[in-house]
């Protein structure tokens, strides 16, 4: 599964949006906001590049980084279970919960009985 070099994050989440069959109707304004800071993300770069240069002509302060979009758009796709690790922990839920984590001090115990 490979993205062509021309695809937008926008289409991509388009995409991934298209073949995830768990979305409901009450998932309609989460998938919005996703599909929203799909496109933010995508023209960043060049409403930055179009203000850098503006920046330059003018001796204007250049706006900050946008650190805050990627990291979100990842939290909304991992929440609509859009990610790998969201996928697998949604097909956790149906399988055997993990065993109980041995008490170390018990364990010790038992190993000292049976050795002495």
């Amino acid at each position: 599964m490979s993205t062509e070099p021309d695809d937008t994050i926008y289409d991509a989440t388009v995409k991934a949006l298209d073949a995830a069959t768990h979305l409901k109707a009450t998932d309609k304004g989460a998938v919005a906001a996703l599909k929203f800071l799909a496109r933010k993300i995508d023209t960043e770069d060049q409403l930055r590049d179009l203000v850098l240069e503006r920046a330059g002509e003018d001796n204007v302060k250049p706006p900050p980084l946008d650190n805050v979009s990627i990291p979100t758009y990842l939290k909304y796709c991992e929440a609509l279970g859009l990610t790998p690790a969201a996928r697998g922990a949604a097909g956790a839920k149906g399988a055997a919960p993990a065993p109980e984590p041995e008490d170390e001090l018990a364990a010790f115990s038992r190993k000292k009985k049976r050795t002495g």
